[in-house]
C-alpha cells in the first residue's frame, strides 16, 4: 500500500507541475467579438442555448506565461481546457462553449514573471457569447546613481539605453526620468564628457528587478588607457568598454579606450564578426595604463553559415567530429607530380644532396642542409629556403559544463612546455557560437600555420 500510494503521489505532482508551468495549450482565436452579442449562440441537443466564453489578453511580454482559470473547477492541480488556459502571447483565446446561465469567474492562477495581469469584469453568468479582457503590465523601476570626482562648474550628460538624457552639474546623485520595466535591461553611458576630464560609468548595466541605485560615474583629470590587440579577425568587429565608447575594427590591429583613474573597465564584444572573438584580460580597475588586453578571433571556415555546418543535411544531428592534419613538408616521403612543379623529400638527405628529388620543367623542391625545405625556380641554378617555422605549442580542447547554466562549452588551452595558457577567453563561455546551447566533441588540427577547431553544437531545437 505504501508503494502504491507513493506512485500515485508522484503522478499528481507531475500533473500539478505541468499545469503550473503551462496550463492547457491555448490556441489563439483567428477572430473574436468584443463583449456579449459578438456571435450567434448555438443550441444544445436538449434545446437550450450554449455560449462561448473567451479571454482577450494584452500586454503580455514575449517569453512570459500567464495561467487563467474559468472558475469551472474546484480542483487544485489538474484542469481541462474548459477550466484553465496557459497563454504565452497576446490574443483572444476560448475556454469553449457552455450552457446558457453557466456561472464563470475568470481569475489569474499564475502571474507571469515580473508582470501583473488584471482581469476586468471577470465574473458573471453566460447569457451571450462573452469575451473578458485581461491586461498585463510590468512593474517599472527607477535607474539612479552618483557622480564623483567632477570639478565645480563642469557638467556631464548621461544616457540610459541610448536615450533619456540626464545632465548632471555637480558631484551628486541623479535619477533618470524614464522608469524601466521589470525584466528589461538598463545600460548607463556617458554622452558628453566634462571639459578637461573623463568620466567613466561603473556598475552601469543589468536586468531590472527593483529600483537601481548603485550606478557610479567616476570623473578624473588623471586618465589611463586600456589597450590591446586583435588577432585572427575576418569581418567587422565592434568592441566596447563598459557598454560604451564603441570601436569598430575590420582587420587585425590595436585598440585603446580612455578610463578615469580608479574606475573599473570592462572590454567586451558588442558585435561579433563572421565567427567569434573572445576577450582576455579585459576587466579590472584602472590604476595605471593597461596594455595587455587581447582579443582572439575564430573564423568560420564552413562556408560562412552560422546555422548550417559542413554536414550534408543541416536538419540532422552531427556528432563525433574529427579533423585530419596534413603532415609538414619535412615528413613527406612520397613525391607529388605536376607539369611544372615536383616535390620530393628523402628520409635522410644530406646537404644539397637532394636525395629522392624528381626534376620538373621549371621548379624543383628538395631537402637541403639541416632538413630545411629548399626550392629552385631556375632549374637548379640557385636555391631558397622555404621552411616555415612550426608552432611548437601543444593544444588541447574539451567540452565542460559552464559555471553559469548547465550547457557544455568548448574550452581550449595551449602548453608551451612550461605552463598552460587559456586561448578561449577564460570566461564562463567557450569558443562555441551560442553559450546557451550544448557543444560537445571538439577536435583540433593545424595546417602548418593556422589552428582549426571543429565541434558539434545544438541548433536550438535539440539537433
Amino acid at each position: 500500500m505504501l508503494s502504491k500510494h507513493k506512485q500515485t503521489t508522484k503522478i499528481a505532482i507531475l500533473l500539478a507541475l505541468f499545469v503550473t508551468l503551462t496550463g492547457c495549450a491555448a490556441t489563439e482565436e483567428s477572430s473574436s467579438g468584443s463583449g456579449s452579442g459578438s456571435a450567434s449562440a448555438s443550441a444544445s441537443s436538449s434545446g437550450s442555448s450554449s455560449y462561448v466564453l473567451k479571454v482577450s489578453v494584452s500586454g503580455l511580454q514575449q517569453g512570459k506565461n500567464v495561467v487563467l482559470s474559468s472558475g469551472q473547477s474546484t480542483a487544485t492541480n489538474v484542469f481541462t481546457e474548459y477550466e484553465a488556459l496557459g497563454i504565452t502571447t497576446d490574443g483572444t483565446y476560448s475556454f469553449g462553449s457552455f450552457t446558457s446561465g453557466t456561472s464563470y469567474n475568470i481569475t489569474v492562477r499564475q502571474q507571469p514573471v515580473s508582470q501583473t495581469c488584471t482581469v476586468t469584469s471577470g465574473e458573471g453568468s453566460l447569457s451571450d457569447n462573452t469575451t473578458i479582457a485581461v491586461a498585463c503590465s510590468s512593474e517599472s523601476y527607477t535607474i539612479s546613481g552618483t557622480v564623483v570626482g567632477m570639478l565645480s562648474s563642469q557638467s556631464v550628460t548621461l544616457q540610459n539605453n541610448s536615450g533619456d538624457n540626464r545632465t548632471v552639474s555637480d558631484n551628486t546623485s541623479f535619477t533618470f526620468e524614464t522608469k524601466v520595466a521589470s525584466g528589461l535591461t538598463y545600460v548607463v553611458t556617458v554622452k558628453t564628457q566634462p571639459t578637461g576630464q573623463t568620466c567613466t560609468p561603473n556598475l552601469n548595466s543589468g536586468v531590472v528587478s527593483g529600483n537601481v541605485t548603485d550606478v557610479s560615474i567616476i570623473c578624473s583629470y588623471t586618465v589611463y588607457t586600456v589597450s590591446g590587440n586583435v588577432s585572427g579577425l575576418s569581418g567587422t568587429l565592434v568592441l566596447q568598454n563598459n557598454h560604451g565608447s564603441d570601436q569598430t575594427l575590420t582587420s587585425d590591429g590595436s585598440f585603446s579606450f580612455r578610463v578615469a583613474s580608479s574606475a573599473k573597465y570592462n572590454v567586451r564584444v558588442k558585435t561579433q564578426p563572421n565567427g567569434k572573438c573572445v576577450v582576455s584580460n579585459g576587466s579590472g580597475t584602472a590604476s595605471s595604463d593597461v596594455d595587455n588586453v587581447s582579443v582572439g578571433c575564430w573564423v568560420l571556415v564552413d562556408g560562412g553559415g552560422s546555422s548550417n555546418g559542413v554536414n550534408k543535411n543541416s536538419t540532422y544531428r552531427a556528432d563525433n567530429v574529427s579533423l585530419h592534419a596534413f603532415p609538414t613538408a619535412n615528413n613527406l616521403f612520397e613525391a607529388a607530380f605536376g607539369n611544372n612543379t615536383f616535390v620530393a623529400v628523402g628520409s635522410s638527405p644530406t646537404a644539397n644532396n637532394f636525395s629522392g628529388v624528381t626534376f620538373g620543367n621549371n621548379t624543383f623542391v628538395a631537402v637541403g642542409d639541416s632538413g630545411n625545405i629548399v626550392r629552385s625556380t631556375d632549374n637548379g641554378t640557385s636555391w631558397e629556403n622555404t621552411t616555415t617555422d612550426s608552432n611548437s605549442k601543444l593544444y588541447v580542447s574539451w567540452s565542460e559544463v559552464s559555471q553559469v547554466g548547465n550547457n557544455s562549452q568548448i574550452r581550449v588551452k595551449n602548453y608551451d612546455n612550461s605552463s598552460w595558457s587559456t586561448i578561449d577567453g577564460d570566461s564562463n563561455n567557450g569558443i562555441n557560437l551560442n553559450k546557451s546551447r550544448n557543444a560537445t566533441h571538439p577536435s583540433l588540427a593545424d595546417n602548418g600555420t593556422h589552428l582549426f577547431a571543429v565541434w558539434s553544437e545544438d541548433d536550438g531545437a535539440g539537433k
